[in-house]
């Protein structure tokens, strides 16, 4: 009686798991969790100071969707310290911001103009863009060059290790099995 009243349970409880919407309930298994509260709070405060509409989005998806917040923040995070790595980068991604809020602008003065001006906006809303784009593409060529720097780095180092293999593996097992001499 009580197995199939377990069974019985079971099969009826069946549909309400297939229905159970797991992103509500943190990232999948195998993926990075939520950083800690402090971090996140730091994090945000950045957030805040340097994209303010990227701020309020995050804000109302802190509230809607979690599991999209934190993986979006943890997007965020990774880009920020890629750029904060590089003071070329940073100061040339703090001139981009500039140029961006720029054209934000100009594209708002290009919507109320009349439509003599527009013409004349329009050119401004050019310059500036090809500014943008120029900005931009230095940002991608910096980066560039700073993984190719990374790439002769981490070449050199495989190459030195290959020259002291057999050093390096006989310091491993010896470090392993306790038969290195430690003192006098």
């Amino acid at each position: 009686m009580t197995r199939h009243l377990f069974t019985t349970v079971f099969l009826l409880s069946l549909p309400t798991v297939a229905l159970a919407d797991p992103s509500e309930h943190g990232p999948p298994p195998g993926h990075e969790g939520p950083p800690p509260t402090a971090e996140v709070a730091e994090l945000m405060e950045k957030v805040k100071e340097r994209y303010p509409e990227k701020w309020e989005y995050l804000q109302d998806l802190r509230e809607e969707n979690p599991r999209k917040f934190h993986d979006s923040l943890r997007k965020l995070r990774h880009h920020m310290m890629r750029a904060s790595e590089d003071p070329e980068v940073q100061a040339r991604m703090k001139a981009n911001r500039e140029l961006q809020a720029r054209f934000r602008k100009a594209v708002t003065e290009y919507q109320e103009a009349t439509e003599g001006a527009k013409d004349k906006h329009r050119e401004a809303l050019l310059k500036l863009a090809s500014e943008m784009f120029d900005a931009r593409q230095a940002i991608r060529a910096r980066r560039l060059a700073k993984a190719k720097d990374r790439i002769e780095d981490l070449e050199d180092e495989i190459a030195q290790r290959e020259k002291k293999r057999t050093e390096l593996i006989e310091t491993y097992v010896d470090d392993a099995t306790g038969d290195t001499l430690q003192g006098l």
